[in-house]
């Protein structure tokens, strides 16, 4: 299972409070995390959002999401259309 604790020490270490809020990137991280173990290091993005709008996500939110992951450096676009997380 994901440490969420672990995952929030990382998040807190990288970015501070008025970059972004630190709870809205825990989950997603984790959940990013999970599909790493099930298919592997790149993840496609329509699965990733899949993932999170099962955990109560909107397509907006999701979107934001992805983008401020990317902005502040824990994942890249391997290449169109899949993620690795850093």
């Amino acid at each position: 299972l994901v440490n969420l604790k672990h995952i929030r020490k990382m998040i807190d270490s990288r970015l501070s409070k008025e970059d972004y809020d630190i709870s809205s990137l825990v989950k997603p991280i984790a959940i990013m995390k999970e599909m790493e173990g099930k298919i592997g290091k790149t993840i496609p993005i329509s699965d990733f959002n899949e993932e999170l709008n099962k955990n109560g996500y909107s397509k907006e939110e999701c979107s934001d999401i992805i983008e401020q992951l990317k902005k502040e450096g824990w994942i890249f676009e391997a290449r169109e259309g899949f993620l690795e997380r850093i």
